[in-house]
């Protein structure tokens, strides 16, 4: 069951925790599929086949082979993401043998869809054959985190000052709109 878990846990783009692997009871029997989850956090092509060659019997006789071939996009858009996020441009020759791709062509289209799909915030240029990212937003050099602990800071002197007066009064609800967008607080009091 622990191994089903964890394969579906890597198909739907999480990690599983490290203490499941460390486990006695459960030690030897993930013994193997370890190494396929380092793959997808580093992004491995190189590691996530070698591994599905070595395994291949147990992961058959496991009936988890077909959701484990499964997880191979998800090594590539893991290791297109490092790569993007590494590097302002690339080529995409550098690419195919940092993934481990097969040809240029499989690189572009993976690229492509990456960008498509969200995962990564890049551009291709095909006349050059390289991927370029796009420069990432300095979150702190906005007015984004300042108008966030105003707004923070706000909600929290209106429920300290409910906190103050309410025991006090005979309420019997009290409404909070917070200052958060569409988002309605309501707190109950009563005797």
């Amino acid at each position: 069951a622990y191994k089903l878990l964890i394969i579906v846990e890597l198909l739907m783009g999480d990690l599983p925790e490290r203490g499941i692997f460390r486990l006695p009871l459960l030690r030897r029997a993930l013994a193997s599929y370890l190494p396929i989850v380092q793959a997808v956090r580093a992004g491995d092509l190189a590691l996530f086949q070698a591994t599905l060659q070595k395994h291949q019997a147990l992961f058959l006789q496991d009936k988890t082979y077909s959701l484990i071939l499964r997880l191979r996009h998800n090594v590539i858009k893991t290791g297109i993401r490092r790569i993007s996020l590494a590097y302002a441009r690339i080529s995409l020759a550098d690419i195919t043998r940092k993934v481990h791709l097969e040809s240029e062509e499989d690189a572009e289209y993976v690229i492509v869809k990456a960008i498509r799909d969200g995962v990564i915030d890049a551009r291709v240029d095909h006349e050059n054959a390289i991927m370029i990212s796009n420069e990432a937003v300095d979150l702190y050099a906005t007015n984004e985190p300042q108008a966030q602990l105003v707004q923070r800071r706000a909600l929290q002197a209106q429920v300290s000052q409910l906190y103050v007066t309410a025991p006090y009064r005979d309420i019997e609800l009290v409404r909070i709109q917070s200052i958060h967008i569409g988002c309605e607080e309501s707190i109950e009091y009563g005797r």
